[in-house]
């Protein structure tokens, strides 16, 4: 029997009207040999169940098959077999978010490894963006004056005005002015054009590399905190859901919706993650007195976080902070030199490293590299060079996974390490 033609005269097409017809010969040599006529439902309901426990075909096929024989068998035949007995069913896994706590969101923002990389971080969390929002912003969708980020979304149409964390108002604007973007809020290296998606996975990776976080999570991981912590806060999940265009009910049920009520966004959760300064009585008054000597903005946002960390005891965090302080001060101390110097010396301890030509070209210099080349450069003694590698050797400690938990005492001396070398000399 040509059932091609079959099918082709009821107005399939000829691609559909082969797909059916060899569907109609796999269930007709599989009952050789009887006639398919004589095929009964039961059989043809055993048949596709064996597609899947026998042959482990995919839900398509599966699809295809049931499709071919309800219309051979009812249109053609006109059998009448209830197909509806046939159940093919799409599998769907719910996939249930992994999120960051609120102290890792501080620590993953703590060890990223320039002030761009960590505006990456702050930005995504901060306006729950995934990697491709926050590399469509352009620049003209910044307003700083109302603290907003604007966001287009094409299905369905919208524009939401994203609520800036009040606390990285001055983090912005000093990148604004160190990076000055043209265009686009983030962009590449290469002609100032937008920011590539491996480059910002590549500055999360690192972060998340450098932290003490033991999980594997991926990028989205940072827009499934903002919805969590704002929940956690008091915002209803629907609201925050659909402040961020996700309304589907799959994922509503994936984050385990509770209460229907509404309630506008008007905070970024990274506003919550302020620390507050009179909650531990840790000393940290010469750091403070460091602080107000410092010219360079962004040796300033580090040393400040430090505080912030140090006075609620996160003591790991605060170390991380206070040797991002350190490195960005030697970054800048190794600039004054020319460049071609530095990257002479660079090349004595690092083959085929990147050439320097700004800050920011040094985050693919080792650190324990960068403190050789300081000691080459006169920057620092040997002495002192030990003692810092010392610190760099802590700081590992506390950016990586393990059960090492400075104590106060080990942090102090920590800081006072810095101070005397790195600031003082």
């Amino acid at each position: 029997m040509d059932y091609k033609e079959g099918f082709l005269s009821k107005g399939y097409s000829e691609k559909s009207a082969g797909l059916f017809a060899s569907w109609m010969n796999k269930l007709q040599k599989h009952y050789s040999p009887k006639n398919i006529e004589d095929i009964t439902f039961p059989e043809v309901r055993d048949f596709v169940d064996m597609l899947l426990t026998r042959r482990s075909l995919g839900i398509s096929s599966r699809i295809q098959a049931k499709r071919a024989f309800e219309f051979w068998f009812n249109s053609i035949l006109n059998k009448g077999y209830n197909f509806k007995e046939v159940v093919v069913q799409r599998k769907y896994e719910r996939i249930v978010p992994d999120f960051f706590r609120q102290d890792e969101i501080l620590e993953l923002i703590a060890s990223s490894q320039s002030l761009k990389a960590r505006m990456i971080i702050s930005v995504s969390y901060g306006c729950g963006l995934d990697v491709g929002e926050l590399i469509n912003i352009k620049k003209s969708e910044l307003d700083l004056k109302n603290k907003t980020l604007k966001i287009f979304y094409s299905k369905p149409r919208k524009i939401r005005h994203a609520i800036l964390p009040v606390s990285i108002i001055d983090d912005i604007e000093l990148y604004l002015n160190e990076y000055k973007p043209k265009k686009w809020l983030f962009e590449g290296q290469i002609k100032k054009g937008q920011l590539p998606m491996r480059g910002a996975h590549w500055a999360y990776q690192k972060a998340l590399e450098n932290s003490s976080i033991n999980r594997t999570l991926d990028f989205k991981a940072l827009k499934y905190s903002y919805i969590k912590h704002l929940e956690q806060n008091g915002f209803p999940l629907i609201s925050v859901l659909d402040e961020v265009n996700l309304t589907s009910s799959s994922t509503y049920y994936a984050l385990s919706i509770a209460g229907m009520t509404e309630k506008p966004i008007t905070v970024s959760p990274l506003d919550y993650l302020q620390i507050p300064k009179e909650s531990s009585d840790f000393e940290t008054q010469q750091l403070k007195n460091q602080l107000n000597k410092l010219v360079n903005t962004e040796e300033r946002e580090y040393l400040l976080e430090a505080i912030r960390c140090l006075e609620i005891g996160a003591y790991r965090a605060g170390i991380i902070f206070i040797w991002s302080y350190a490195v960005r001060n030697i970054h800048h101390r190794l600039l004054k030199h020319s460049l071609n110097s530095v990257n002479q010396t660079i090349a004595k301890h690092q083959n085929n490293a990147k050439q320097i030509t700004t800050e920011d070209d040094f985050s693919y210099i080792k650190e324990s590299i960068v403190l050789k080349v300081a000691l080459d450069l006169g920057e620092f003694d040997k002495n002192q060079k030990k003692v810092l590698e010392d610190c760099l050797d802590i700081r590992n400690l506390c950016g990586h996974p393990g059960k090492y938990s400075p104590t106060p005492l080990k942090a102090k001396s920590f800081i006072e390490d810095i101070i005397n070398i790195v600031t003082i000399n």
